[in-house]
């Protein structure tokens, strides 16, 4: 991929960045009190999940009354171990809970809560139900005394474990009080009185010699035994948001997904989210011939070695703007790499010499600078700059509640970006302005190696995409992680390695779904993740016309090489035959606007490997039209420096000419296609996007509500225009 740093110096602007911070918790035990009327309130749905170990970092147990918020009320770690006091608005039943994880699957004002918390407000069996809910003042003296209590394991015999069932809905209200344990039978009566009226004339007897026991059942109520994870949909003996909160199985809708790339891991993810929220019965199956999840987005280790880090074979990369990547990243706590090293040099060949060499770092920087605007004028960087600012601040707005859009048509035509994509990015970058050399040398070097094509032979909004690299990481371990995280999240059924063979909608409207070697499968719903015509899938519905609902879409064929070397930098040999000793670059771009047409798109060192016993070496990745021989390796890098090869070929993206025409969002009834949204943007993020607006059509069509549960935008709440609300993340 286009280096982040190289970008980021040419466009003139600050790198972005968004670091994940680190939480912090220390526990601030006030004297007084706050009065909790004074919290804000929320209403949400209310479903419960197997405790264990929480994105706040503690453990926890099915006994322990804790709930998990939203991504959104989770900050980042910011509201964990805070107190909310939970209510049943069908039954006026109230508990005390401590924030201990996040939910991603849940919506902006539901929560998750553990079973010992969901019992005493309702049954298990029940599975949901509508809360209300606020967070509360922190942890008073007793209740940091409690916890300490409970730390020591003072509460684990029988008889606290007895008391502990008893006064299931009284053991929290002690952290509100803030009474001094001194005090002992005030203390015992305020505890009562305020939390289980009911029982308090039962209670009072017991007198101050049940205050030990009482606390005892109080801390115990909060200790953490057991050592079990809890993901929200990971572990695998854990409920998100499904148990008992659906309905029942006569209500089943299976929902298919053929395709566990970006598109159909989100696809799975979104319907899972959906499933929570609207309480039906969803079930969700995904098939891909691949052994793998992440499809295009793989990594490969070098020498096969589990010592020596992996390297992406494509999708290399997720900038700040894909806000559903980047979410799901600090969601999932994965680690990440930043794009590019800013004292790597990088040149622009376009197959008989160096148009041009560009360096971030250090006075560097400016000389570069200066040497863009001696070869290509003050205007068309700052012009470029302008155009691809304006087309992402746009682009965000597909991050906004909205009904689902119908047509690729219709979202083209509602960012207003269909002038766009009619023409190449050639035509319309010179036609505002910017220069032809800029943009057949530059622009040209993104195009290339992002999408294999000219600026000729690309439609400008894929173009300017290609410029937009700001703020650019990647997964440490590679990005399929991500997709591999939803696809645990969402508790699909996953068949990898299996070939869908056909589909075919029966006079019923099911859809029959056919693998190689077993036999058929029935669904009410098929979400197709995969470009229909690398899938090889016989389609079959009343009325389908494949011409129009699948318009030819073809992909690049790309050549992807990776290599290892000893070779701290190509031959200068190779590019300068007259000046074999010239320094050349580790990052090479390439133009196609010279007389020669270069052998490679690109060639990028990465990282530098050290295995025992043998020289450094270095892995370098290339992109080029066509297979590149021993031969070539060896005029490159010189004879006996090149150790491991790792050669693949596969359709990497769509061609992208100008056009206004696409494939059908819908080409049939109870059948989504998410990669009819390629050739208008082909990234990672954009098939989360398009799988998100695929999920949003099947469950209006079959519930008359989208994944947020809302009917039309007007239903949408008003935090929505916050600047980091995701929708689908937030609702």
């Amino acid at each position: 991929m286009f280096k982040a740093a190289f970008l980021t110096m040419l466009m003139l602007s600050g790198a972005m960045s968004a670091p994940v911070s680190g939480t912090e918790s220390a526990e601030v035990i006030p004297h007084n009190v706050t009065t909790i009327d004074k919290r804000v309130t929320h209403v949400g749905r209310a479903t419960w999940f197997h405790a264990g170990l929480g994105n706040c970092g503690d453990w926890d147990d099915d006994g322990s009354p804790i709930i998990a918020v939203s991504s959104a009320m989770y900050k980042e770690g910011g509201n964990c171990n805070q107190w909310v006091e939970v209510v049943n608005t069908a039954n006026g039943k109230t508990v005390y809970a401590r924030m201990r994880d996040s939910c991603p699957p849940c919506g902006y004002d539901d929560i998750d809560l553990s079973p010992a918390a969901f019992q005493a407000l309702a049954p298990l069996s029940q599975g949901v139900f509508t809360a209300s809910w606020h967070f509360m003042n922190q942890m008073t003296q007793t209740a940091k005394y409690l916890w300490k209590e409970c730390q020591v394991g003072s509460a684990n015999d029988q008889n606290t474990k007895s008391d502990q069932k008893r006064y299931f809905e009284i053991r929290i209200t002690a952290y509100t009080l803030g009474a001094h344990p001194a005090s002992h039978t005030d203390y015992d009566r305020q505890l009562l009185y305020k939390s289980n009226k009911a029982s308090l004339s039962n209670l009072i007897q017991f007198g101050t010699n049940m205050r030990k026991s009482l606390k005892a059942a109080l801390a115990t109520s909060i200790c953490a035994y057991s050592a079990q994870a809890s993901y929200h949909g990971l572990h695998p003996g854990q409920h998100p948001l499904t148990a008992g909160g659906v309905k029942s199985d006569t209500n089943e809708f299976k929902v298919a997904i053929i395709g566990a790339g970006a598109a159909g891991s989100s696809a799975a993810f979104w319907l899972s989210r959906a499933k929570s929220r609207l309480g039906e019965n969803i079930t969700i199956t995904i098939y891909d011939k691949n052994d793998y999840i992440g499809g295009r987005s793989t990594t490969v280790r070098p020498y096969d070695d589990a010592t020596i880090p992996t390297v992406e074979l494509g999708a290399s990369i997720y900038v700040d703007a894909n806000k559903n990547i980047a979410r799901a990243v600090k969601e999932f706590n994965l680690s990440t790499v930043e794009y590019g090293d800013e004292n790597q040099e990088t040149g622009i060949w376009d197959g008989s010499e160096f148009v041009l060499t560009l360096s971030d770092g250090g006075w560097k920087k400016w000389w570069t600078t200066a040497k863009l605007f001696w070869r290509y004028g003050y205007s068309s960087p700052l012009k470029v700059r302008t155009l691809v600012k304006d087309m992402v601040n746009t682009y965000l707005n597909l991050y906004q509640p909205r009904v689902p859009y119908q047509s690729i048509t219709a979202i083209s035509s509602a960012l207003n970006f269909t002038h766009i994509t009619s023409v190449s990015a050639a035509e319309y970058l010179t036609d505002n302005g910017v220069s032809p050399l800029f943009v057949h040398e530059l622009v040209e070097a993104a195009t290339r190696v992002n999408y294999g094509q000219n600026v000729n032979d690309i439609h400008a909004l894929e173009g300017m995409v290609s410029m937009a690299a700001n703020g650019a990481h990647s997964v440490a371990g590679g990005n399929w992680r991500v997709f591999e995280r939803w696809v645990k999240e969402s508790g699909a059924k996953v068949h990898l390695g299996t070939t869908v063979q056909q589909l075919r909608q029966g006079t019923k409207g099911k859809w029959h779904l056919a693998v190689e070697g077993a036999g058929e499968e029935t669904y009410d719903a098929v979400i197709l993740a995969a470009p229909y015509k690398s899938t090889g899938i016989k389609l079959e519905a009343p009325g389908l016309d494949l011409g129009t609902a699948f318009p030819p879409v073809d992909y690049v064929r790309l050549h992807v090489t990776l290599i290892s070397t000893t070779a701290k930098h190509p031959l200068g040999s190779y590019f300068f035959p007259a000046a074999p000793e010239t320094a050349v670059p580790q990052a090479i771009l390439t133009t196609g606007s010279g007389s020669v047409e270069p052998e490679f798109n690109s060639l990028t060192y990465h990282e530098r490997i050290q295995r025992e016993g043998q020289p450094p070496e270095y892995i370098v990745k290339i992109f080029s039209k066509s297979r590149v021989s021993g031969e070539w390796l060896e005029k490159v890098f010189g004879n006996g420096t090149v150790g491991w090869i790792r050669r693949t070929e596969w359709d990497a993206y769509p061609q992208l000419p100008p056009t206004t025409t696409y494939p059908s969002v819908k080409p049939a009834t109870g059948l989504y296609y998410v990669n009819a949204f390629e050739p208008f943007i082909s990234t990672m993020e954009t098939e989360t996007i398009a799988s998100l607006n695929a999920v949003d059509l099947l469950l209006h069509d079959r519930y008359g509500r989208g994944v947020c549960g809302y009917k039309s935008e007007e239903d949408y709440p008003s935090y929505a225009e916050s600047g980091d609300f995701v929708y689908g993340w937030d609702c």
